[in-house]
């Protein structure tokens, strides 16, 4: 997985777990992630320091997958730009619905996450969960089928 803090991108490994990694983000304070499985080197991330998360692939698709209207969207977090498609409900534009949602984070899929000040750094990634309370900026791309 990919954690991106305001200071620093780290790759890690959590132990697998049943739960999408949304709902773990939306429910726990801290997460645990193995920064060196060489050395068995650990660190505890406060959810509050991670701005977004490529999150590990889930073995098969979502149960929880309902009939959303996509929407490729732009965010500015912290030093990094995430665009990717946000999957709202039918007829709600971004703004509105991020206000009053009590999610922290934000699941954006066919992402590509990049540093303005870091050319060439350019990540894709199937999904990248956005940290809504770090969010600066929003805006809606346009509305795909």
């Amino acid at each position: 997985m990919q954690l991106f803090s305001a200071d620093r991108r780290i790759e890690g490994w959590i132990i697998a777990l049943e739960e999408r990694m949304v709902d773990v983000l939306n429910s726990r304070e801290t997460l645990r992630v193995c920064v060196d499985p060489a050395l068995d080197a650990w660190e505890t991330f406060d959810r509050d320091e991670l701005l977004l998360v490529g999150p590990p692939p889930l073995p098969g698709p979502s149960q929880r997958a309902v009939h959303r209207q996509k929407q490729r969207v732009l965010v500015n977090v912290g030093p990094y730009v995430a665009e990717g498609v946000v999957y709202l409900p039918p007829g709600t534009p971004p703004d509105p619905y991020l206000l009053r949602t009590r999610q922290r984070f934000l699941a954006l899929t066919n992402a590509v996450v990049s540093r303005p000040d870091d050319p060439g750094s350019d990540l894709s990634l199937p999904v990248v969960l956005v940290n809504l309370h770090a969010v600066e900026e929003m805006r809606g791309l346009l509305k795909l089928a």
